[in-house]
């Protein structure tokens, strides 16, 4: 599949023997020449300039002196050639019109011969596309060893891309698996792949330590990788593209943590709407991709000249699994990418991570509610994810065991007839005898109702109250 559609693409446009990127710069210089000059510079099959190379580069430097005017003073004739002199577009075109004097005069020393035969070009195209087909091979095979396998879509030279492409993300989004997913698209020439990194291990390292202080489970990452078809076989060809758009190589990621609120120091999660609050119900959409902070991996967003997928998935790992403290500068600090204490986590975590990260209670109870709206949720993430000796200092933990228990009071109400008549059971701090807050508060008509000292009949007292009770139980 992937050799039909790179063979079937339409190649003839790009610069293919000796002289292509000698083309490409050329077709790169003459594009800093601006509009209103009538000519373009070009050369000979003999890698020389063409004839009247020379005036037309003094009318340009005349040009971007200022020269080529008149002038305002008898000192302007000195003055304003000294202060164009080190301008951004005569640099700019100074240091292009170089590059291509420099092949010039390396083709001619080392005897290149200018070649137009088409039956050497073809032959060169075909090494190209063989060796953009070789990357696909290897890529498949990475995955193989990995043990994943890949799958193949398609859109038409006529077709929308973008379902496609959302439908391929979307699935692979819910990480029921590492499979691979490549969309080869004929109508905007170039090549997605959509690779999953699921239980993806954070490893925390102290500077530029060897060894990582504490490890940890932070979520899963899907990774785009998209591809111009040009920039492709410009690789293979073994040449660069001068003028193509910016862009050609693009990388994409989104976060989809374990537990809602957790994040991950570089890739922020997807944007949330009213109905895409949970995990499981989020939604992404390959034009809206969440924010990334790549530091130096450069080569992951396309800032590389060579080109391998295999490479690109050993960095992007590389990068989503690396912390290091007082050199990393993240988009989320390390503590927000999980809940409560991190020796739940690593029981191997050694005591300089506590040291230098700490334990941020605050922080940590206020994400949590930002995301958890109901109290017992919240408090089975901490029983979870924490130790009793932090969660008894912290102070959102036992502001939800008060939100609980006066929940679990309001169940244990009793109601009269006249709801006027309502009587609720204020929370204490502590209760005598064998209390128990688990109890659910089945009605046993025991008497609760607390009445004014001085409204009480003697005959009529709650103590008569509760006889009554007793003798009621034991007769029947």
């Amino acid at each position: 599949m992937i050799r039909e559609f790179i063979e079937n693409a339409d190649f003839s446009d790009i610069p293919i023997g000796p002289q292509a990127e000698l083309i490409e710069d050329i077709e790169s210089l003459n594009s800093f020449i601006p509009r209103h000059f009538d000519f373009s510079l070009s050369v000979t099959d003999k890698f020389r300039w063409k004839p009247g190379t020379y005036d037309n580069i003094e009318r340009l430097r005349s040009y971007f002196l200022g020269t080529d005017k008149r002038y305002k003073s008898v000192n302007d004739i000195f003055d304003k050639p000294e202060r164009n002199r080190a301008g951004y577009y005569l640099s700019r075109f100074r240091r292009s019109l170089r590059q291509v004097d420099k092949i010039l005069n390396d083709k001619r020393i080392t005897g290149a011969i200018w070649s137009e035969d088409e039956s050497i070009v073809e032959e060169l195209k075909q090494e190209a596309i063989e060796k953009a087909i070789g990357l696909f091979f290897e890529y498949s095979t990475y995955q193989t060893m990995m043990d994943n396998d890949i799958e193949y879509f398609s859109v038409a030279e006529h077709g929308f891309a973008e379902p496609v492409i959302d439908e391929a993300l979307n699935s692979s989004f819910k990480f029921e698996n590492e499979t691979s997913k490549i969309i080869l698209d004929s109508s905007d020439k170039s090549i997605i792949i959509i690779q999953p990194f699921k239980d993806v291990i954070m490893n925390v390292y102290n500077g530029d330590g060897s060894y990582p202080m504490f490890r940890f489970n932070n979520g899963n990452i899907l990774a785009s990788y998209k591809i111009d078809l040009k920039r492709l076989i410009y690789w293979a060809i073994g040449t660069h593209p001068r003028r193509m758009y910016r862009g050609y190589i693009t990388s994409k990621f989104w976060y989809k943590p374990s537990l809602e609120g957790n994040k991950h120091p570089f890739v922020q999660f997807p944007e949330r709407t009213s109905n895409n609050l949970k995990v499981d119900d989020w939604t992404i959409n390959y034009e809206r991709p969440s924010g990334t902070c790549y530091g130096n991996f450069n080569y992951i967003n396309g800032g590389q000249n060579d080109i391998s997928f295999v490479k690109w998935c050993e960095e992007v790992h590389a990068w989503l699994t690396t912390f290091r403290t007082g050199m990393t500068h993240p988009l989320n600090s390390i503590n927000t990418c999980y809940y409560g204490n991190p020796e739940k986590y690593d029981e191997n975590i050694h005591p300089d991570y506590l040291d230098i990260i700490g334990i941020n209670r605050g922080d940590c109870s206020d994400r949590m509610a930002n995301y958890h709206q109901n109290a017992q949720d919240r408090q089975n993430i901490c029983n979870n994810f924490c130790t009793k000796s932090v969660m008894t200092e912290c102070n959102g933990y036992n502001t939800d065991i008060r939100i609980i228990r006066a929940k679990k009071l309001e169940s244990w109400s009793k109601y009269k007839t006249n709801i006027d008549e309502m009587f609720i059971i204020e929370a204490e701090s502590s209760f005598p005898g064998n209390f128990n807050w688990d109890h659910e508060g089945t009605d046993d008509d025991y008497p609760t109702t607390f009445r004014n000292v001085c409204d009480i009949d003697p005959e009529d007292s709650l103590q008569q109250d509760m006889l009554r009770w007793v003798r009621e139980v034991n007769n029947s």
